[in-house]
């Protein structure tokens, strides 16, 4: 590689705050590098929501260049209409080019860039690329050609996405969590006192358009206060409960 100068800076406006209280906020992306046939490299580059930690877009390429980021984020777009996210990265060439920053100012998204040197500042980013490569690259000795890469690459982000629990998503898998958010919000205001437990009495919550549903046959399995004082009741459903709501 040669060393260049930036042509393009952004603060850290995200400045480690790695949480996200509605989807398509938050974006962190990044590219990593895979090695197959000894000595030929596979890049990937991902958009990571902060929302739910799942993977909305990706791309693969045998060249590490602008155009990999620039199709990456055209996709994560493509996909989630009407979307203008703040999106962070590190400060790696693509980012810091004016072809990037021309991408960005188009789609009128907010940039945001880590400082210097300091990875941690795209923490969870890096914290995804760790998990899948000591969950499926490093699990085998070597990949001897690139087909078996992608298969393998794109069938972890499949199994990441949709069957992989997480402890912040309260023991459920990204797009899991983000499909139970989008069945059951309520908004409300916190109560005036809370026990030690932190327990809620959903009985008294209005299932507007879900009357078939009684809270009693609920199994709340997440029940936090987000940031902005409004009450996100997440429910799970098995078939146990949907039979006894049906009786």
């Amino acid at each position: 590689y040669t060393l260049s100068s930036p042509q393009h800076i952004e603060e850290n406006l995200l400045n480690r705050e790695f949480w996200a209280d509605n989807v398509n906020e938050k974006w962190l992306t990044d590219i990593t590098e895979f090695v197959y046939d000894e000595d030929k490299k596979l890049y990937l580059c991902a958009i990571l929501d902060l929302y739910d930690n799942s993977i909305v877009a990706y791309n693969l390429a045998t060249r590490n260049d602008t155009q990999l980021v620039y199709d990456t984020v055209e996709e994560a777009l493509s996909r989630n209409p009407g979307a203008q996210p703040m999106i962070h990265s590190d400060r790696g060439f693509q980012f810091t080019s004016f072809g990037f920053k021309k991408l960005v100012e188009y789609y009128e998204l907010q940039q945001s860039m880590s400082r210097a040197g300091n990875c941690l500042d795209n923490a969870p980013m890096e914290s995804f690329w760790g998990k899948l490569k000591s969950e499926m690259y490093y699990l085998k000795d070597s990949y001897s050609s690139y087909k078996e890469l992608i298969r393998d690459i794109e069938d972890y982000i499949d199994f990441y996405n949709n069957r992989r629990l997480q402890r912040k998503l309260n023991a459920m898998a990204p797009l899991e969590y983000r499909s139970i958010a989008s069945w059951f919000f309520w908004g409300a205001r916190p109560p005036e006192k809370q026990d030690t437990n932190n327990s809620l009495d959903i009985s008294s919550v209005n299932l507007t358009g879900c009357s078939s549903l009684a809270p009693i046959h609920a199994q709340v399995v997440f029940v936090y206060w987000s940031r902005t004082c409004r009450m996100r009741v997440f429910i799970k459903w098995n078939e146990s409960t949907a039979e006894r709501a049906a009786q």
